[in-house]
């Protein structure tokens, strides 16, 4: 995640569509991330202007349910993904939900 926000921060565009979309299965902290540290990086994102949106896979609970505070926290949306269909269908909505026109 720390990669994706400094990507997002080195392409900002002001007054521009500054979003991350997240695909992941929620497993934060099998990459050593603590959750104290992703919440800075989310609430510095949203100082910035840069939003994140996360598509879930998998059904832990526990996973689901960080992905979902992250996506608020970070001024975006959460979409849990249980087929491909899904997954192509919900990655083109969140992208036009947000694009700034």
């Amino acid at each position: 995640m720390k990669k994706a926000y400094r990507v997002a921060e080195s392409n900002f565009i002001s007054g521009g569509n500054n979003q991350i979309i997240l695909a992941t299965d929620g497993a934060f902290s099998s990459l050593g991330e603590e959750e104290g540290d992703l919440n800075r990086l989310i609430d510095s994102g949203v100082r910035e202007g840069i939003s994140l949106s996360i598509l879930g896979f998998g059904n832990k609970k526990y996973a689901l349910q960080t992905m979902e505070k992250f996506a608020k926290q970070g001024n975006g949306s959460y979409h849990l993904i249980l087929t491909k269909a899904d997954s192509q269908n919900v990655l083109v909505d969140e992208i036009k939900s947000r694009s700034k026109r």
